[in-house]
């Protein structure tokens, strides 16, 4: 980089007895003798520019009216123009080549101008644009000196596997550390990488494709969607390698869910092992993911959560919370143990043993430390903070749920979580099934997913006494849904309006034991013969229709026989919530002595966050 001595370049215009020849023809024209002054003194700085783009682009971008306006709007326009001179390189100092081309250019005007127009441009405007100029690329060097000693701590701030990324661009790219202290400056990661999509910054224009892939994944950590495949489609235009792999995130962000589609959009890598199987069914994800070799942590963990992820699908719950704890561990691959969290809440639902009785509260414990994590590195938590919520409404602590979704100082959720569609979705929900209707009612109208909204207005229609209305929103609910473990959660709430829809059919050739029970509790609440005998006879045998059961009782206000069954219940499976039911029920047959007793049971069986909860209990 040059330094300008104002004095010693007035000094030297004032000597100089250059013949100022403006006249095109045989004559020099003075666009060409400063574009190729400029053009020299770039080449001795280090940037090799062509000299005759320079003075091509002297005379084509008007370079002498604005160095001798000595405008700031025009001269950072012009600057801009010359980031594309073609042939221009990174400057030595890796600033982008216009800050420097425009000082060249500016210094050239002034050295070439005979003395009297060059002193009076060197008492005026132009001068202070060349200091402007040399101040801005002076500070620039020492921000650059900042941002690489402090980049270490500052990739304390994100993902891990992120923060590997960005030591491994640091060798190709020498503004990476300028990248990472934007990135940690800003009080919104996620939105100034949306801003940056919608207009990349200059420091960005020299940036390889794998640093656009690298802003692809931290936009999506950050949950911008659109502004992540901006970056992943920059990335794969500029030639990001390996090919297949990032074309495989790009899909994934965009939420491609049909094979057909990913087909088609995969079809140029289609003979890349790690695009077969993601392609492929079951077996082929085996195979596939046995060939394929990662060469990195990112696609090390990509395997791990891929390999989880199929356990789950295949409902080996052992084995997808195995692998994804151990992801989570070992690589901090935090949707691997998103996983886990999943598959330790169906396998709590489907209580296939007393060895898992914990498994909700581990879910929960889980849940809240990738929650936390993910704050911590500036990654969207809201999957987690939903995740949590739901654990917690298993254990029957719906007051911690409902903590968990909202903002203090009535909750513990930060602003990004609460405000993020899929907690405020989840929030309106616990919160119609909690009876606050009146907040269920207020929010429902923004809910964004339609299976949610529809479940939160069956709720709404029973409360208004509307069972016709709750039955038409579920069934609305069960086609709206993917998830067939919500579908059966779905199917659950109709059996209680006493209803069975023909998905009972469908869900029973995967799990004939859900089936059956469905069908036994749509049988008990539509008053058939037979099915309370036989439903009093499988409640010793399946928590589920001890559930449907201890309801029935209720409504039907037999509150003797329900609280034996919630007490029957809670000793025999050691279930928290049966003793909370029969506290509950003994209070309003006014036996206040034994309430507490079931309530001290409760705590005594309470996983490990029920402490929380300890003194609402109490009270």
């Amino acid at each position: 980089m040059y330094v300008v001595d104002v004095l010693a370049v007035a000094t030297k215009m004032a000597a100089s007895a250059m013949v100022y020849v403006v006249q095109a023809g045989n004559k020099v024209t003075l666009n060409w003798r400063v574009g190729n002054a400029a053009a020299h003194m770039a080449r001795d700085a280090g940037i090799q520019v062509s000299g005759h783009r320079m003075r091509q682009s002297a005379k084509r971008d008007d370079v002498l009216n604005i160095l001798k306006s000595g405008s700031p709007a025009q001269i950072e326009a012009l600057r801009r123009r010359l980031d594309h001179v073609p042939g221009a390189k990174s400057t030595p100092t890796d600033l982008q080549p216009g800050d420097a081309l425009a000082g060249y250019f500016q210094r050239a005007y002034t050295e070439t101008l005979p003395h009297g127009e060059a002193l009076q441009v060197a008492s005026s405007r132009t001068v202070t644009a060349i200091d402007r100029v040399v101040g801005e690329l002076s500070e620039k060097i020492v921000e650059r000196d900042d941002d690489s000693a402090l980049m270490e701590m500052r990739l304390e701030k994100f993902h891990p596997l992120r923060a590997g990324f960005a030591r491994d661009l640091r060798s190709l790219w020498p503004s990476t550390p300028t990248l990472i202290g934007r990135l940690t400056a800003t009080d919104d990661r996620g939105q100034t990488l949306s801003d940056w999509a919608a207009q990349e910054p200059r420091f960005l224009h020299s940036a390889p494709p794998a640093v656009q892939a690298f802003l692809g994944q931290i936009a999506g950590d950050s949950g911008q969607k659109q502004a992540a495949l901006h970056f992943y489609d920059s990335a794969l235009a500029d030639g990001i390698s390996p090919r297949g792999f990032w074309k495989v995130c790009r899909m994934w962000q965009s939420g491609t869910r049909s094979i057909e589609e990913a087909r088609e959009y995969l079809d140029d890598v289609a003979a890349d092992p790690f695009v077969q199987a993601v392609l492929g069914d079951a077996e082929e994800l085996s195979s596939g993911l046995g060939a394929w070799l990662p060469s990195s942590d990112l696609e090390r963990a990509t395997k791990e959560i891929l390999l989880a992820r199929q356990s789950l699908a295949e409902l080996d719950f052992d084995n997808a919370i195995l692998m994804g704890v151990r992801a989570y561990e070992g690589l901090l691959a935090t949707e691997a143990g998103l996983v886990a969290v999943r598959a330790l809440i169906v396998r709590h639902s489907k209580r296939s043993s007393p060895l898992h009785s914990d498994d909700a509260t581990k879910a929960l414990t889980l849940a809240l430390r990738i929650r936390d994590d993910q704050r911590r590195w500036a990654s969207s938590s809201a999957a987690a903070v939903v995740e949590a919520a739901r654990a917690a409404r298993l254990i029957d602590d719906n007051e911690l749920a409902w903590r968990i979704t909202q903002l203090p100082p009535e909750g513990e959720a930060n602003l990004l979580e609460a405000n993020s569609r899929v907690v405020l979705d989840f929030a309106c929900l616990l919160a119609a099934e909690a009876g606050r209707f009146e907040i269920a009612r207020s929010l429902v109208g923004a809910v964004n997913t339609p299976c949610v909204r529809s479940q939160v207005e069956a709720l709404i229609s029973v409360d208004a006494g509307d069972e016709e209305g709750a039955v038409r929103a579920l069934k609305a609910a069960l086609e709206a849904s993917d998830d067939w473990d919500e579908k059966a959660h779905i199917l659950f709430r109709l059996a209680l309006l006493g209803t069975t829809d023909p998905f009972v059919g469908v869900l029973g050739k995967e799990n004939p034991q859900v089936a059956k029970e469905l069908i036994l509790v749509a049988s008990l609440f539509a008053e058939e013969d037979g099915a309370l005998a036989e439903a009093r006879l499988e409640s010793g045998k399946q928590p589920r229709i001890a559930i449907a059961l201890l309801d029935y009782y209720k409504r039907h206000e037999e509150m003797e026989a329900a609280a034996r069954l919630a007490s029957e219940a809670a000793m025999r499976w050691t279930a928290p919530h049966f003793w909370m039911d029969a506290a509950h029920i003994y209070q309003h047959l006014g036996d206040p002595k034994r309430a507490i007793e079931c309530l001290k049971s409760a705590l005594l069986n309470a996983g490990s966050r029920w402490g929380e909860s300890s003194k609402q209990i109490r009270s």
